[in-house]
């Protein structure tokens, strides 16, 4: 598909070529799920759908098992391994699980703290990968590598954590996490409640700097109907601690996002 962002082409392309496996990410799903024409396909010919590049929301994956009788399976992967970690089981008639599964065969993880020492089991830390999947290096940037490789650990960059049943779960990008008033706040955690509330299509949130050079937090929002930024905020402090409710919210008409979808939250911080 030329450009994942037409959702028109992209359902008469599925209407035509009926994929029995369709690898896709959470906007996506969102796009496709809002267009009645998508909801009103065949899926008996869909197998497997298989999502990674951000998390998936549980109310998004549901809503996909709903209307296409397809379970959602989450895989986990980056550029430098490969392209892929760990992933869940492969079924059609199961449950969304909100996690990514467990390494591939031959693939070792750890978590590790700030100071590189490992974190307790169930403790989130760095996600660090070692396999036969993980790169050799950067072409030609020996300092850039140095920064990201140990002995064959590849440092990810994401904070993430293992259950008792040795499944892995993303918490957020080490970058992206705020810190506001002393305490980390991920920004995955607020935008998951926000995309409870019935009026929100999406949202993405970042961290900002205010008149005192404090970080705080501001989310922009993807509606579909009249709400409010009070509202909002009032419907976040019933589920999260005061610090992590959104000082600041703003309503867009398009949240900016990669060619494959990626919310670009880089473009976001500029745009402040």
């Amino acid at each position: 598909m030329p450009n994942p962002k037409d959702t028109n082409t992209t359902i008469r392309i599925l209407s035509e070529e009926k994929p029995a496996v369709m690898p896709i990410i959470n906007t996506l799903m969102v796009n496709l799920l809002e267009k009645r024409k998508f909801r009103s396909l065949d899926f008996s010919w869909l197998k497997v759908t298989i999502t990674g590049g951000m998390a998936t929301q549980a109310p998004v994956a549901h809503d996909w098992q709903k209307i296409t009788g397809c379970v959602v399976n989450q895989g986990y992967g980056l550029s430098e391994t490969a392209p892929i970690v760990s992933i869940t089981t492969y079924q059609k008639k199961d449950r969304f699980l909100n996690h990514v599964g467990k390494p591939l065969t031959g693939t070792e993880v750890k978590f590790i703290n700030h100071s590189g020492k490992r974190v307790k089991l169930g403790e989130a830390g760095e996600l660090c990968v070692r396999g036969p999947q993980v790169m050799h290096g950067y072409w030609r940037s020996i300092k850039e590598t140095s920064k990201v490789l140990h002995n064959g650990w590849f440092r990810t960059g994401d904070i993430a954590c293992l259950d008792k049943e040795g499944n892995i779960k993303i918490v957020d990008r080490i970058k992206d996490m705020i810190v506001v008033s002393g305490f980390n706040v991920y920004p995955s955690e607020v935008e998951k409640v926000l995309n409870q509330h019935a009026s929100v299509i999406e949202s993405a949130v970042v961290g900002i700097k205010d008149e005192n050079d404090n970080e705080c937090i501001k989310a922009f929002i993807v509606a579909n109907g009249l709400i409010t930024g009070e509202v909002l905020r009032a419907f976040c402090k019933k589920a999260l601690a005061g610090y992590k409710v959104p000082s600041a919210i703003v309503f867009v008409d398009e949240i900016p996002k990669s060619h494959v979808g990626k919310v670009l939250k880089r473009s976001l911080k500029q745009a402040v």
